[in-house]
């Protein structure tokens, strides 16, 4: 289990990689052990390889799958609490995987648009204000401080990472994860604290942004008419006959995640003060990790907050794709894919398109790294600073052949990142390892 939200990419990334692998592996070495078929799935191979990487890794993996015919289905391998042996996971564990939320809250928006209330091509500040001069004295064109631009930013636009607004402060965040883990940080804290400043005009860029999905989280709150933004039932989006089929579905409030027993231990990077090697003006040091299971669980509220079991978030994609979450019309506009083209992922070639709360990975798969229109990569080489390569070792799966181009304290090198066993290490050593691997 890894750090939860939106904000330390890294250790995501390499989490999506590895479970990439794990399909990959399962479908060219053993024979495509998913094919559901007739409705029989054979899980005992992926159960088998999860079981091996778990323990090759000292990582925890749950797989899930959901169709009518075969149900709720999965595999799980690993340990959930590191300090017991006997705390295995299960596919009943529930793991908080921050920014899965999205289209949950982009789908209860389009659940608004589809009975009438709103529209999500109108601005929405006429919708947010309400709720923020009730619960926090102040209006959407306060917050930022009398700049009109933010008039403009739809329904649509934050769904679809296209608002121009700034994400929320990911050092301080990280900072108040680790060591205040028990302030609960509220929709209104990431509000006031974000950058007001715009990365474009509203609608002309995709820029990814974490902090338009606490604007639309409040929407709804107001809408669900409760008193606090707390109250609100992220779970209503699904409809009433369909939620007995969601057992492992939460979205944890203010508090720490040990109140829900179900819920994984999850374990985020700490730094000692212990070097092990210097060189330039670049370090590593050793690596400590730090349980977070009695820190708070809220996780940026409706951008981040799920605590689910795999297979019913496959359910929920499964019911959404069914037509049983939205209207067509609304499935469609979920679908219309645009590419965000700044911010940290389009530098890494690393594209991604949203909109309305779904995101669609390009390019996310064990090849050479291929160019792109948005940023200087050739097919072979990259022009990269330190921190780029850092994310980009997590980024990309591995055996891709990839050769990187260093400027280090003004001396050239070159780089090949090439064995799978090196490159998946702890975030403090990969500076180390591939300078270790040079040339």
């Amino acid at each position: 289990p890894i750090w939860r939200m939106g904000g330390v990419h890294a250790p995501r990334a390499r989490c999506i990689g590895l479970i990439a692998a794990l399909f990959a592996e399962c479908d060219t070495v053993h024979g495509g052990a998913l094919d559901v078929g007739d409705g029989q799935l054979d899980l005992s191979t992926l159960q088998h390889i999860v079981d091996e990487k778990a323990l090759l890794w000292n990582m925890s993996f749950s797989i899930g799958f959901y169709t009518d015919a075969i149900g709720l289905q999965g595999v799980a391998g690993g340990l959930s609490n590191r300090l017991d042996p006997d705390d295995v996971v299960t596919t009943h564990h529930r793991f908080p995987v921050g920014s899965v939320t999205k289209p949950f809250t982009a789908a209860a928006i389009l659940q608004l648009h589809d009975a009438g209330y709103l529209q999500i091509d109108d601005p929405i500040a006429g919708y947010v204000d309400p709720i923020l001069r009730r619960l926090n004295g102040t209006t959407m064109l306060e917050l930022w401080g009398g700049d009109t631009t933010c008039l403009k930013v739809t329904f649509r636009m934050l769904m679809g990472m296209r608002g121009g607004l700034h994400d929320y402060n990911d050092t301080w965040y990280e900072e108040v994860t680790f060591f205040d883990g028990t302030h609960d940080v509220s929709p209104f804290e990431l509000l006031h604290r974000m950058n007001k400043s715009w990365t474009c005009v509203p609608g002309t860029c995709g820029v990814y942004a974490s902090t338009g999905f606490e604007l639309l989280g409040l929407v709804l709150a107001e809408a669900a008419r409760v008193d606090n933004w707390e109250a609100y039932d992220q779970k209503s989006v699904i409809p009433p006959n369909l939620r007995d089929g969601y057992p492992d579905l939460t979205f944890p409030g203010p508090g720490p995640c040990s109140l829900d027993p179900l819920i994984i231990h999850q374990y985020g990077p700490g730094y000692s003060l212990r070097k092990l090697k210097s060189w330039g003006n670049e370090t590593a040091f050793n690596v400590t990790y730090l349980d977070l299971y009695n820190n708070s669980c809220l996780n940026g509220w409706t951008c981040g907050n799920i605590a689910a079991a795999p297979s019913n978030v496959a359910r929920f994609h499964y019911d959404l794709h069914h037509l049983r979450i939205v209207s067509n019309e609304s499935l469609a506009a979920m679908m219309a894919f645009v590419p965000t083209n700044k911010g940290w992922d389009p530098q890494l070639c690393l594209s991604r398109q949203f909109i309305v709360g779904l995101v669609h990975h390009l390019r996310f798969r064990a090849a050479a790294v291929r160019p792109c229109d948005h940023a200087n990569i050739s097919p072979r080489r990259a022009i990269l600073d330190s921190g780029s390569l850092k994310h980009l070792i997590h980024r990309w799966a591995c055996r891709s052949g990839l050769w990187i181009h260093r400027h280090v304290g003004g001396v050239q090198s070159e780089i090949r990142l090439r064995d799978c066993d090196v490159y998946w290490l702890s975030e403090q050593y990969e500076l180390l390892h591939a300078r270790q691997h040079d040339g």
